[in-house]
């Protein structure tokens, strides 16, 4: 979910009517800067909603044991008022090549991304 100019008041209309939001964000400084300012989104939006959405963040297209990610992990979960989801989606090459999708195609990375894509969504079902 962004939060450009152009996008922000469809976000907080749709920030406004559910009861979950799960933020992606990728392992960069540029990325976890934005998410602060969807956060910032969140935190308004739960003033006036009494606590809805839970919000939890979830980091996309990472590289497993980079530094980049460590320090992501440590910025992300130092706010207690957001949960830093344990499920990570891994950067692989299946997910960036249109139109297959990678549950449609069979190759070890394929399979690889399903795996991350299925602990997010059980991760996620498990806050509801």
């Amino acid at each position: 979910m962004g939060c450009s100019k152009s996008l922000s008041e469809v976000t907080k209309a749709i920030l406004g009517a559910c009861d979950i939001a799960f933020v992606p964000c990728q392992p960069s400084g540029l990325d976890v800067s934005s998410s602060h300012k969807i956060l910032q989104i969140i935190r308004h939006i739960q003033k006036m909603r009494g606590g809805k959405p839970q919000a939890g963040l979830f980091l996309s297209r990472a590289v497993k044991n980079t530094l980049q990610l460590r320090e992501a992990q440590e910025l992300l979960s130092s706010d207690p008022r957001f949960l830093l989801l344990n499920s990570i989606v891994y950067q692989r090459q299946c997910l960036s090549d249109p139109p297959a999708t990678a549950f449609e195609l069979s190759d070890p990375s394929a399979k690889a991304a399903v795996k991350d894509y299925n602990n997010l969504f059980s991760e996620a079902l498990k806050l509801g």
